[in-house]
C-alpha cells in the first residue's frame, strides 16, 4: 500500500505510475472505511477495508502469454485464487454474525488482520497478511474524507 499524495492524488504533476496509483487507491480505501466507522458507526453505519488476494481475472489486460508466465509461477500461483475464493472475504464480512456491529477493521481470507509485521527489507509484498503501518491514522482519514468533498461538489 502506498501512501495517498494529497498534494497531487490524480498524478497531475508526477509521472503516472500504475503500481503507485494502485497502492493510493487501496490505502485510500482504509481510510473511507475507516472515517465511515469512525464518525458514523454509532448510528449502526458500519464500514470494512478487506483484502480479496491476488484474483485469476481479466482485471489485469495482459497476453496469454504473460498469463500462462504469472499462473504457472511457482512463487506466484499458489496465492492467485479463483474469482469465487476471491469473493469469499466481502461475502463474510456483509453476513457473518460475529462481526455484526463492528467495523473499521481489515479483513483477510475471512478473519481479521492485524498491522503487517515482516521484515524492513521486504517492504510490504501481496503475498504477506496485513496493512502498512500509515494504513490507520485519523488525520489523514479526515483529510482524505475533506478532499473527497471537495472533489465531488
Amino acid at each position: 500500500m502506498s501512501e495517498v499524495h494529497f498534494e497531487d492524488p490524480n498524478f497531475e504533476h508526477r509521472a503516472w505510475d500504475a503500481v503507485s496509483a494502485y497502492g493510493q487507491s487501496k490505502t485510500a480505501s482504509i481510510y473511507m472505511a475507516n472515517y465511515i466507522d469512525r464518525t458514523h458507526g454509532r448510528h449502526g453505519l458500519h464500514a470494512w477495508s478487506l483484502q480479496p488476494g491476488g484474483i485469476a481475472s481479466n482485471l489485469i489486460r495482459v497476453s496469454e502469454e504473460e498469463k500462462q508466465a504469472i499462473y504457472s509461477n511457482p512463487a506466484i500461483f499458489p496465492w492467485v485464487k479463483t474469482p469465487e475464493q476471491g469473493a469469499a472475504t466481502t461475502v463474510w464480512a456483509a453476513i457473518a454474525k460475529d462481526l455484526e456491529g463492528k467495523g473499521g477493521r481489515y479483513l483477510e481470507s475471512m478473519q481479521e488482520i492485524g498491522e503487517w509485521k515482516g521484515p524492513e527489507e521486504r517492504r510490504i509484498d501481496w503475498t504477506d497478511p496485513g496493512y502498512a503501518s500509515h494504513a490507520y491514522d485519523e488525520e489523514k482519514e479526515n483529510k482524505l474524507w475533506a478532499l473527497s468533498a471537495k472533489l465531488t461538489s
